[in-house]
């Protein structure tokens, strides 16, 4: 009998369904890209900087990582957003691009981050001249948060959401004269850079001693802070670079 050309019955059906998956992955990884690659243009015809690993590079690499979280939401995912307002009016963008690290200039007219809530995957959050920001409480809403920075918020007096951050590892406040103490930090065992500068209404920082590994201290112009309080704080972290006024 003549040898058998056909491949049999099963290797013809698994054939057919790795057609099948190469088809829906390339479909389904191409939209995204697509939808993706549309939200970055629009950012940058806004003036925005944007800076990401585009995923369609690590497909080419290897199919399989359309199926991967990782290739949408690891790499490199930076939006900086020139002009608050505008950001406020463009949150769509903000929330297709679903940044890991986000930096807002000229935060004035923003009073709270509710806008922000929908960024599970944000890692660092960055308000700078943030002169009418007021509650902060949907910073509790971003589970995935190591980095925290908030200039310029003079109205700002209720911090409380910050001990909700558990994997928080660097806080900076500055210019943020309702902040009185560091008691809502002493809690976050994760911290290893702070920095509480030209905070005028700071006056007590004793429960920085509270935390178990400090790597920087920085209390730049926070004329409050007793002296007697940065030579315990020297004394408990030795090898931490620790600034004051």
């Amino acid at each position: 009998m003549p040898a058998e050309t056909t491949p049999p019955r099963r290797k013809l059906h698994l054939v057919r369904w790795m057609v099948v998956v190469f088809i829906v992955v390339s479909a389904w990884g191409g939209w995204r890209v697509v939808a993706l690659r549309s939200a970055l243009k629009e950012a940058r015809a806004l003036g925005w900087t944007v800076i990401y690993t585009d995923p369609a590079e690590e497909m080419w690499k290897n199919w399989k990582a359309a199926f991967e979280k990782e290739t949408w939401t690891d790499g490199v995912r930076y939006v900086n957003i020139p002009v608050g307002r505008e950001g406020m009016e463009h949150t769509g963008i903000v929330q297709r691009l679903n940044p890991r690290n986000l930096r807002i200039d000229k935060a004035d007219g923003i009073r709270d981050l509710s806008a922000f809530e929908r960024l599970g995957r944000l890692e660092g959050l960055w308000f700078n001249e943030a002169t009418d920001l007021r509650n902060i409480d949907s910073l509790g809403t971003l589970p995935a948060l190591r980095a925290v920075g908030i200039t310029g918020s003079r109205e700002l007096g209720d911090f409380e959401v910050l001990s909700r951050l558990q994997g928080l590892v660097s806080i900076t406040l500055r210019a943020c004269p309702k902040l009185k103490n560091a008691d809502v930090l002493g809690s976050i065992g994760t911290l290893r850079l702070v920095q509480l500068e030209g905070c005028s209404g700071l006056t007590d920082v004793n429960a920085l001693l509270r935390l178990p590994s400090m790597e920087g201290i920085h209390l730049g112009d926070c004329w409050g802070v007793p002296a007697a309080q940065f030579g315990e704080l020297r004394s408990a972290f030795p090898n931490a670079v620790i600034t004051g006024p």
